[in-house]
């Protein structure tokens, strides 16, 4: 018995040191920048970098940069919504708006409701606000448990610690990623088998910490240049129907309940409300019965739907490629609705 219990012994010991071996270097190396603090998020010089958790990111930002300023103007929706920048967006605004992107990965409409009554319950003030939404947030209201989804604890507070940080290391310990953490750290390289996993982001960027806005000049100068095709994107765009198609109907009773949250919190803080239904390159319409809920909830005056076929969604170029559009196309979209 005595035997037995000290094979035990050494059986647990053996799993606990690689155990703590790879919680160290979690700890240390913080790949996803969820355990310190950072004075940015993003380098733009760098070659690539370990995808992070937009939603996060942004809510860290907005906690650091609140205490030196007062914002009052807030853009919220998934990736496609950072396309809609400050810069265009202050020209339909008065002078003393001060705008933030709190945008989050894949958002789901239930994260875009926390997050709005995240800034109602901190007392920000909501004076203008623009939701840019599409079927897959709409569609979307459960928590998500991608680490790069996962809703930020800064805005579900300790309940949140656990389940957030539970998803970064469990994709931190998965083979794939940290076979491909430890080939980076020792080699120096950002090697092809990286990005296509998806572990790491090549994409090359500018970011203005003030407003949390990323932008791609790179690839709009690649783009001018007519040499954007040379960057391998082009042949991600595939062909699409020749009849229009509609999506499926994405407002049910879960979604209604978020959505008339939204509406309560628009009705008594906001002055400037939009909410924009993105031109997909996908060409699908949003179902007839969500527009009808959405204008209902939030005012026909206030919805727009620039989804399906039309001007915007025919031009390839129009896009960087099939899932985002270009800031252009939010311009004109602005440039549209504020003129009304």
């Amino acid at each position: 018995m005595k035997r037995f219990v000290v094979d035990i012994g050494k059986f647990f010991t053996i799993l606990f040191i690689p155990f703590s071996l790879l919680m160290a270097m979690y700890l240390y190396f913080d790949p996803f920048m969820v355990i310190h603090e950072y004075d940015t998020y993003y380098k733009p010089e760098a070659s690539a970098m370990i995808a992070l958790n937009r939603g996060h990111v942004s809510m860290k930002v907005l906690k650091k940069n609140s205490q030196d300023i007062s914002y009052n103007s807030f853009i919220l929706g998934n990736s496609r919504s950072i396309f809609f920048q400050v810069k265009d967006w202050k020209k339909h605004l008065d002078e003393n708006a001060e705008c933030y992107h709190l945008d989050g990965t894949n958002e789901s409409l239930l994260a875009l409701t926390k997050r709005l009554i995240y800034l109602e319950e901190q007392g920000y003030d909501l004076t203008n606000l623009l939701l840019v939404l599409d079927f897959s947030v709409l569609s979307r209201i459960e928590f998500p448990t991608t680490h790069l989804e996962v809703i930020s604890p800064s805005i579900l507070g300790q309940s949140g610690i656990f389940n957030f940080q539970k998803s970064f290391f469990r994709a931190y310990a998965t083979p794939k990623f940290l076979y491909s953490f430890l080939d980076f750290k020792t080699s120096g390289k950002v090697k092809k088998y990286m990005l296509e996993e998806y572990i790491f982001d090549n994409v090359r960027l500018n970011y203005e910490w003030r407003s949390n806005e990323i932008r791609f000049d790179y690839y709009e100068d690649l783009i001018e240049q007519g040499i954007y095709s040379e960057e391998g994107r082009l042949p991600r765009f595939y062909t699409r129907d020749s009849v229009e198609r509609y999506s499926v109907q994405s407002i049910g009773e879960g979604q209604k309940a978020l959505l008339e949250r939204i509406g309560t919190i628009v009705k008594n803080h906001c002055s400037n409300f939009k909410l924009v239904i993105s031109p997909l390159y996908d060409q699908q319409r949003l179902d007839r019965g969500d527009f009808t809920y959405l204008r209902k909830v939030f005012g026909s005056e206030n919805v727009y739907d620039f989804s399906g076929k039309n001007e915007l969604t025919e031009d390839t170029l129009n896009y960087y490629e099939s899932s985002h559009y270009r800031p252009h196309v939010a311009r004109e979209i602005m440039d549209s609705i504020y003129a009304r």
